[in-house]
């Protein structure tokens, strides 16, 4: 049973010049940062494995000024399952940090939510890595699932329209005090 999660996305900060920023670091075309176009991937991942998120507590500021979207963002969950994470988002960090950490009862995983790194168990003391090749195309196998279901040849699709709004829901939570700080 899975007990604990964590995730943690981070890249080097980027420096755009005024008015030349890339739409997702645009507020008012995306919605928000970086947090908000790549969070929201692993936060419907982990939706869908764990049940919506039940409580959820977030931190947002915006450290760099190469925007006006937060691009640093720490929040804590409580699941649907018991589970407790947390996640960490820095667009401005010495490094590329991308993993997503499961901890249960009998032991932990750890994977990448967007590269190539191989997935790593650790079973009783035991340490074991799976490589899982990054498909060419990463979005096709859902965009399959959801055309299936529509078109009556499967289903139902694990992410629906439900599930998406669970996710801005949360996205919004974590940056609720944020956006309120930013329009003051």
């Amino acid at each position: 049973e899975i007990r604990t999660v964590s995730v943690r996305n981070s890249s080097p900060g980027e420096a755009w010049e005024p008015g030349h920023q890339p739409w997702r670091v645009q507020p008012e075309i995306s919605g928000g940062g970086l947090f908000v176009d790549l969070g929201s991937h692993a936060l419907d991942w982990l939706d869908h494995l764990l049940g919506p998120v039940e409580e959820v507590h977030g931190i947002a500021t915006n450290v760099t000024s190469t925007s006006s979207a937060e691009d640093h963002v720490v929040a804590t969950f409580r699941w649907a399952s018991g589970a407790v994470g947390t996640g960490t988002w820095a667009y401005d960090d010495a490094e590329r940090t991308d993993e997503i950490a499961l901890h249960g009862t009998r032991g932990s995983v750890r994977f990448p939510c967007f590269g190539e790194a191989p997935i790593r168990v650790r079973v009783g003391g035991v340490d074991r890595e799976i490589e899982a090749a990054y498909p060419e195309h990463v979005q096709q196998p859902l965009i399959q699932l959801i055309v299936d279901e529509l078109t009556g040849l499967g289903g139902p699709a694990p992410s629906t329209g439900r599930t998406a709004l669970r996710t801005g829901e949360v996205i919004d939570a974590v940056l609720a005090g944020y956006r309120a700080q930013s329009r003051a």
